[in-house]
């Protein structure tokens, strides 16, 4: 009982671990999206500073700021889909008593935040065929765990244990 309850509290650590880490990711890049749309002139007129005079966007400005609105809109369509798959995983996994299941989860979403950061930083800089790479790559570890998931639920129902927390 007492390395379940182990488990439990280390993969939640992880879990929100990872999670403030995409966070903190998340908001860095809109930081960034926002500082390079003020230089591109693409901002609302009143977000302009008064005394400073207009931008004068060049074309590198202007790509600039379409790709860090495209990081953006990336960032606002995958992560948050992808960590309720992974949150309703765990909690199939764990409540399964399946701790292949839950170690391979672990394992997936420490992998999913790293190829994250990575196709973060690859578009930024626009790597490719990488930035495609770790694209997949987090696609296919969001995948993975939502299989983990499913197959932990057939586990459970295979060993007749009731999905409790």
């Amino acid at each position: 009982m007492s390395s379940q309850l182990d488990y439990k509290f280390s993969l939640n650590v992880i879990i929100a671990i990872l999670m403030i880490l995409m966070l903190i990711e998340y908001l860095l890049v809109l930081v960034i999206q926002a500082r390079i749309s003020g230089k591109a002139g693409t901002r609302p007129k009143e977000d302009q500073i008064r005394g400073r005079p207009l931008p004068n966007p060049t074309e590198n400005d202007k790509q600039a700021d379409d790709r860090w609105r495209r990081i953006v809109l990336n960032h606002k369509e995958t992560i948050p889909f992808v960590f309720l798959l992974f949150l309703i995983s765990v909690f199939v996994a764990h409540s399964s008593g399946n701790g292949d299941a839950r170690l391979a989860l672990l394992i997936l979403i420490i992998l999913y935040v790293f190829f994250r950061y990575l196709y973060t930083i690859c578009y930024a800089f626009a790597i490719q065929p990488f930035r495609s790479m770790f694209w997949f790559c987090s696609i296919l570890c969001a995948l993975g765990g939502g299989l983990v998931g499913v197959v932990a639920a057939f586990y459970n129902v295979q060993n007749s244990n009731p999905l409790t927390p």
